[in-house]
């Protein structure tokens, strides 16, 4: 197989692998979901300098959680969107089964 062939294959790997994370984390429970989600927020908020003096941490987490739930959700598809478009350059004849794999999510 040539560079280019190696190039294409590696590319519509890459987007497999996305679609896999996004069924893996999109088959967790809820409450798995969840807590993974505070602890993202939790983090966020020791890094990022917020008015904690106005708030609890827990208050900050309540108040943050449900945007940085949409934040994963968007960063997700947009990692799988850049993977697509980097693989429909190259050869986007795999993006025909594309839609059959979609629907299982």
């Amino acid at each position: 197989m040539n560079r280019n062939g190696l190039t294409v294959l590696f590319s519509w790997f890459l987007v497999f692998i996305w679609l896999v994370v996004i069924f893996y984390l999109s088959a967790q429970p809820a409450a798995d979901s969840s807590n993974l989600s505070k602890k993202v927020t939790k983090v966020i908020i020791e890094i990022i300098p917020l008015d904690n003096e106005v708030s609890t941490t827990e208050n900050l987490i309540a108040k943050l959680e449900p945007h940085i739930r949409k934040l994963g959700h968007f960063s997700e598809y947009f990692g799988l969107f850049v993977n697509i478009w980097g693989g429909i350059f190259l050869n986007p004849a795999p993006l025909l089964f594309l839609p059959l794999f979609l629907c299982y999510d």
